[in-house]
């Protein structure tokens, strides 16, 4: 498969269920199941080879500049921490945000993807919300990795046919 997308151009990648849409875009992102195996080709982004990159240096894009927005968010949320922890786990971690910091940044991610109450909605779990809620903190953490003047940076939504409003940023 040859892709190319260049700055600012985005790419749909449509087929049935079980085609490896969603393999595609874990792969592209360096997440080769175990056993997987890399025969040739390479994965650039910013002119960096992601399939050739040291696990530390990948870990530093994942989430920073690239961020996957899995079709059920549910099962990508750590169900034993509340929502606001998860997000801004990757705002201390990409955004070097000290904690009262991250906090209110988390509230205003949450706010930016229309969750009501942003405040009080940062102390529940992933199971308190709904399927539409879980997708919608799951953008709101690919979001908290970039800053905020740059959010056009790439993103990657899976099944981004789900049901949200089209103002999301």
């Amino acid at each position: 498969m040859n892709l190319a997308v260049a700055r600012g151009e985005r790419l749909g990648i449509v087929g049935e269920s079980g085609c490896g849409k969603s393999t595609l875009a874990l792969a592209l992102l360096g997440f080769l199941r175990s056993g997987g195996l890399l025969l040739d080709g390479s994965v650039r982004f910013d002119g960096a080879d992601l399939l050739r990159l040291a696990p530390t240096e990948l870990q530093r894009l994942r989430g920073s500049r690239v961020a996957l927005v899995p079709q059920n968010a549910g099962q990508s949320l750590n169900p034993s921490m509340a929502i606001g922890a998860q997000v801004a786990e990757i705002l201390t971690f990409h955004r070097r945000l000290g904690r009262s910091a991250a906090r209110e940044r988390v509230v205003e991610l949450l706010g930016q993807v229309y969750l009501p109450a942003p405040a009080a909605l940062v102390r529940r779990y992933p199971h308190e919300l709904s399927g539409g809620q879980q997708q919608r903190v799951a953008i709101a953490m690919a979001l908290a990795g970039r800053a905020p003047r740059t959010c056009g940076r790439p993103a990657r939504a899976d099944a981004p046919w789900c049901p949200l409003p089209r103002s999301l940023p």
